[in-house]
């Protein structure tokens, strides 16, 4: 056992026994498809271990690591390190195990648990909803039919007032409705609109909507054979991976920092922890207040047919005594 292994453990308050005992009483974890390339044997670190069938060059994805709430055989058999051959990436439902190096063939695959714990953690604040609308056709013509225009609102100390591809008009009832029956629950919303972003509109920032409502949904109501979506991300100098109140940042003296890095984007201020492609017709709910950004930051294609669509919501539940949750 690693020293930096018993550190985690009694920053967890875990012992070896509470964890070998836990592992035991698990499921049998998701097992590995035949094009992953990894394989299991003895470990020098611990137990059973992960290692590579073949050489894998940095950014290359070694396998599933966990799987909509089950564990993959990947993610069971991985050891810690705080020199981690890996690191791990939430993709939609499921997190990867991805290489941060590249590898030597049957070299041992480690990550560093306290990564995985940050990427269980944002898992359980967000819910992926695939056919969302039953009524999306429908709600793209209306949305066309009115056009799209450029928004200055004044949204206070942090954010910008130059809003292009704005359009307010369409069938919100029906995005409404398929939100109320995803959440079964009471929606009452704070803002909605659709969004159209085109290439050379303005870049997207690392932002926040704490300040808008206690959840954001986000519907994505065009198809692309571009990579697009919405990313989450954790401020590496803070450790946050959620925005304070306006109020608390300045008690803690990092407003003006967290506000200049949001707007800058800067990729050494951000570590990227999560993703969620934007596939048609799907909706992302998230708590309003986690860092996320949109993906590619440029927008897509040149004109109306062609942009990149999504309907958004910031919103908060009601319960049955009318309080706003």
């Amino acid at each position: 056992m690693s020293l930096d292994f018993s550190r985690f453990m009694e920053e967890n308050s875990i012992s070896q026994d509470q964890l070998d005992e836990a592992l035991l009483k698990s499921p049998a974890p998701v097992a590995r498809e035949k094009e992953e390339p990894y394989s299991l044997g003895p470990s020098a670190i611990h137990g059973t271990g992960v290692f590579t069938t073949t050489g894998i060059s940095k950014d290359k994805t070694i396998g599933k690591f966990w799987v909509d709430g089950k564990w993959a055989e990947a993610g069971r058999f991985t050891n810690h390190s705080d020199n981690p051959t890996a690191y791990v990436c939430m993709q939609d439902r499921t997190m990867y195990v991805v290489g941060s190096r590249e590898t030597d063939n049957l070299e041992e695959i480690t990550v560093d648990y306290r990564k995985v714990q940050e990427a269980l953690a944002l898992a359980d604040r967000y819910v992926v909803a695939d056919n969302f609308c039953p009524e999306i056709e429908s709600v793209i013509a209306s949305v066309h039919a009115a056009g799209f225009s450029t928004w200055k609102p004044n949204k206070g100390e942090v954010g910008n007032s130059n809003y292009e591809g704005m359009g307010f008009w369409g069938h919100h009832a029906l995005m409404l409705k398929a939100l109320i029956s995803e959440l079964d629950s009471i929606v009452v919303p704070n803002s909605m609109f659709f969004r159209l972003t085109n290439e050379g509109m303005e870049q997207a920032y690392i932002h926040s909507d704490r300040e808008t409502g206690n959840y954001t949904c986000i519907a994505y109501l065009s198809e692309h054979d571009t990579e697009s979506g919405t990313a989450f991300f954790k401020h590496i100098n803070t450790g946050l991976i959620e925005m304070p109140s306006f109020q608390d940042m300045k008690d803690m003296g990092i407003f003006e920092e967290l506000k200049e890095d949001m707007v800058s984007r800067d990729p050494t201020k951000w570590e990227q922890i999560g993703y969620v492609a934007g596939k048609y017709n799907r909706a992302l709910i998230f708590d309003a207040p986690l860092f996320h950004s949109r993906y590619p930051l440029e927008g897509i294609g040149k004109t109306e047919k062609d942009g990149r669509l999504i309907w958004a919501s910031h919103f908060f539940q009601m319960n049955v005594h009318g309080q706003l949750l």
